[in-house]
């Protein structure tokens, strides 16, 4: 409807013009015809009352299957030396941003409360440092 009125096409302004009177209370009113309110009702056409089955049971949540890889790397310590490899592969992608104290924080709270910027990453995004 609202491209109608953007429109200076005369098709789109009669379009426009059949549908002027309708509004959206006008559209989702709608009359419901007595049978279809029997499907609801629980009676039969013929007076006899529908009993509903019985509900059946909730469907089991899914086994996970731990795989002998799962198992493994569970063992796997993380080690200093991991550690430090780990920093030196990142170290060439990864700012060092500055922390920056947030003074409203700080009164409000009534500690000292500071906040890193990691927004100035390369990507804007702290997510910079775990896809390194």
């Amino acid at each position: 409807m609202i491209r109608c009125l953007l429109s200076s096409a005369p098709r789109a302004a009669a379009r426009c013009r059949k549908w002027q009177g309708v509004t959206s209370q006008h559209a989702a009113r709608r009359i419901v015809a007595p049978q279809e309110l029997r499907a609801f009702s629980g009676v039969a056409d013929d007076g006899e009352e529908i009993v509903d089955a019985p509900p059946s049971p909730p469907p089991e949540a899914p086994k996970r299957k731990i795989s002998q890889r799962d198992t493994y790397l569970e063992e796997l310590p993380v080690t200093f030396s991991d550690i430090s490899r780990a920093n030196v592969a990142i170290r060439t992608g990864v700012k060092r941003t500055p922390c920056i104290k947030s003074f409203f924080l700080s009164e409000l709270i009534g500690a000292n409360v500071f906040l890193k910027t990691e927004f100035q990453q390369f990507t804007g995004s702290f997510k910079e440092r775990g896809a390194r």
